[in-house]
């Protein structure tokens, strides 16, 4: 897949959290009954005659399958769909894809099909909650004959911009505490000191410690020393959970067993 065709699709991905109702559930049934209906809806016969003269199977998602998808089988156009994804926005989704005559993926006609579904079936609300969220990741869409950026609704500004300022806030914590784990690799690497996890004991001493793996939340060594004012240390694994929020150390394991 090209990476510009990659990046849509991501970026749909990333904009339809916010509308998609996840508790909502429903079964199998009841979504064949609502494609039905919708297919047979005029107004939207008139805007994707494929729909005239074609119906969508809904089947379940198959033995393992986590993701839903819009596909042909021996019965025709199709949607499996795991138990997750039941739900009436998800169904949209891929019925979009099929009224878009499975054009390559998640393309701009596919997104501005997929937002006049929403707007004809979820109503206004959610409509302009869409289009703010397509804006605010950058999603592409057709206005005409032209491609363009989907524009910010009115009603959604102040939305878009808290939801900037709160990207932004995430993304100097996550850089705030990148730095502090680079500053304990440097100790590492430098030989200092370090100091004594173990319960009630203030000491501190150098070690051989590997760092395992590293994650956003948490920082896993294995570490081989032995501290001088315990006297206790030996091979061992060490985990310090960190706080997402404060960078502060939430909890310390020894060996998998968290303190």
């Amino acid at each position: 897949m090209p990476k510009s065709k990659r990046d849509q699709t991501q970026r749909v991905y990333k904009a339809e959290n916010y509308v998609m109702e996840k508790k909502e559930q429903w079964t199998l049934e009841e979504c064949q009954k609502y494609v039905d209906k919708l297919l047979k809806k005029k107004r939207i016969q008139d805007n994707y005659p494929w729909a005239k003269n074609h119906k969508i199977f809904v089947t379940h998602g198959g033995t393992g399958r986590r993701m839903a998808y819009a596909t042909f089988t021996y019965r025709g156009a199709t949607i499996k769909l795991p138990p997750w994804a039941r739900n009436q926005y998800v169904v949209l989704h891929e019925v979009a894809h099929h009224l878009d005559c499975f054009e390559d993926g998640h393309t701009d006609s596919f997104a501005t099909i997929l937002l006049d579904l929403v707007r004809r079936e979820m109503g206004k609300e959610k409509a302009e909650l869409l289009q703010a969220s397509y804006h605010l990741h950058g999603v592409k869409i057709q206005s005409g004959k032209k491609v363009v950026k989907a524009r910010c609704p009115q009603s959604k500004k102040e939305w878009v911009a808290e939801q900037r300022q709160s990207k932004s806030e995430r993304k100097s914590k996550i850089n705030a505490q990148t730095e502090e784990k680079e500053q304990f690799k440097l100790r590492v690497a430098r030989g200092e000191e370090i100091q004594c996890w173990f319960e009630n004991c203030t000491g501190s001493a150098k070690g051989d410690v590997e760092v395992i793996r590293w994650s956003r939340e948490r920082i896993q060594f294995q570490w081989n020393w032995r501290c001088p004012r315990c006297e206790r240390g030996r091979w061992e694994w060490q985990n310090r959970q960190y706080d997402a929020e404060t960078h502060g150390v939430l909890a310390v394991s020894r060996n998998g067993v968290w303190r």
